[in-house]
């Protein structure tokens, strides 16, 4: 005998074919029996880990409440020879008992056998190499009702408030806290005063006075400039005026040479005695962004009375680095209105119903989020409907403005999309009832309503244009 075969272990040499009656022990023929195969369709290795494991006739047992600890341990992938049918074959019709269910150990113990995982977590699955990929941890169901916070990409992802996640510029409380500030003319700069505020105590106001008469135009500009790594984003302020009215006084914003704001959106009724938000986009690098009032801009001869005397005022300057592409599960969404957005059994889309509102006054379902951007872009959604004009219907707002309303009774979803402005964009998807605010009496009067009142809205994202 050569001084090799002293040093086999016993009953670990591959029996011959013909042996398979005689030589292997119980146990060995057991589990050949239960895969079906005899020991001429083992390889090698395969062959040498189930004599391993079945070394002293230990009673196997397949029940998985039942299994040993001491039950089959899969041999490492590598040892498995996937090169012919057989090898290929063993692994595909028998992975579910090799890498099968097992009972989890209330105290693992540091060991080359597998920690048994609860019978309900899905079974391994294999890469092309045919290597077990690690068995996956079973987590609970996601739960899709309205309020959760944490979903994933495919689902909407609902917050309890949107949260401000701008940084504070200026207060102007304690002077300026920015060293980029300048202010012309040397005769009607720009000034922090305590007259009016938005938040705390000062507010910085035009130098335009109040008793100012001129058939020319009279400016107050206020210039902040930009650094060099700036590196871009979306800047809001609020602003407060008395009489903001074209022809007699306008407000506009530049960025360098570009009107980013102009007077259309600044002159509105609303601006009187309130203090609004605005906003504006500056891209990456050194910029200036001037703030310019002007009295009489079109230089006329004899101006409309005014309301108020002159004054404006603005206060709290922040900024908000630019949103980017965003998918749904990126976009925090905040569910309210009358009667919140339901997550609709079944599906990833979401459902509002008129049935929800009480009463037949005008009530709404409300979904808002707000979209930062550079050069504006595209958002995209999927909407059905079945709603009847008066009664209810679907509307999408940008910054309070109506930009889309449909209704009717849709066949399927449709893909629908809408242009987003650059600068600080807050959106709303509403379904409405009753958004003419019509009385009963003239409800009644236009019929039966043959739709369900419902809208659903699935797939939301937005695309950000680019620089071409």
């Amino acid at each position: 005998m050569s001084s090799g075969s002293k040093n086999k272990k016993p009953g670990k040499d591959k029996p011959k074919p013909s042996s398979a009656g005689k030589e292997l022990n119980s146990a060995f023929v057991d589990i050949l029996n239960q895969l079906g195969l005899t020991e001429s369709d083992l390889t090698s290795a395969q062959s040498q880990h189930l004599h391993d494991m079945t070394d002293g006739d230990v009673a196997l047992d397949y029940d998985p409440a039942k299994k040993p600890n001491n039950a089959f341990v899969p041999p490492d992938a590598d040892d498995i020879d996937t090169s012919g049918s057989v090898g290929e074959d063993f692994l595909d019709n028998h992975y579910d008992i090799i890498y099968g269910d097992a009972v989890e150990e209330s105290s693992p113990k540091p060991t080359k056998k597998p920690t048994r995982a609860p019978v309900s977590t899905p079974k391994p699955t294999r890469s092309p190499s045919k290597k077990p990929s690690a068995r996956p941890t079973t987590e609970p169901p996601v739960d899709m009702s309205v309020g959760d916070i944490e979903m994933n990409t495919a689902r909407f992802n609902f917050v309890p408030s949107l949260s401000d996640r701008g940084e504070l510029l200026e207060s102007f409380e304690s002077g300026y806290a920015l060293d980029s500030w300048s202010s012309r003319p040397v005769t009607n700069q720009w000034s922090i005063d305590n007259e009016a505020s938005y938040d705390g105590d000062w507010a910085i106001v035009s130098g335009i006075p109040n008793n100012v008469i001129s058939a020319d135009p009279v400016y107050s500009n206020l210039t902040l400039t930009t650094d060099r790594d700036f590196v871009g984003g979306v800047l809001t302020f609020r602003i407060k005026a008395s009489s903001l009215r074209v022809p007699n006084e306008a407000l506009y914003v530049m960025v360098d040479e570009t009107v980013e704001l102009s007077p259309a959106v600044t002159a509105s009724a609303s601006n009187t005695e309130e203090w609004n938000e605005y906003s504006i986009a500056v891209g990456s690098g050194r910029h200036d962004v001037t703030f310019v009032h002007v009295y009489n801009p079109f230089g006329l001869e004899r101006l409309p009375p005014a309301d108020a005397e002159m004054g404006l005022y603005m206060d709290d300057l922040r900024y908000y680095p630019f949103s980017g592409d965003l998918e749904l599960g990126e976009i925090a969404m905040l569910n309210d209105g009358d009667e919140s957005w339901q997550v609709d059994d079944g599906s990833v889309s979401i459902v509002a119903s008129s049935d929800a509102f009480i009463g037949s006054k005008d009530q709404s379902s409300d979904l808002t989020f707000v979209i930062y951007s550079e050069m504006g872009g595209k958002l995209k959604y999927d909407v059905e409907t079945s709603t009847t004009a008066p009664h209810d219907d679907f509307v999408i707002l940008i910054n309070n403005e109506s930009v889309d309303a449909i209704f009717g009774e849709s066949a399927d979803f449709e893909l629908r999309s809408i242009s987003i402005p650059k600068g600080k964009a807050v959106i709303t998807l509403r379904h409405r009832k009753n958004p003419g605010k019509l009385s009963n009496q003239v409800l009644n009067r236009l019929g039966e309503i043959e739709t369900e009142g419902k809208t659903w809205i699935k797939d939301v994202f937005f695309k950000a244009k680019q620089y071409r």
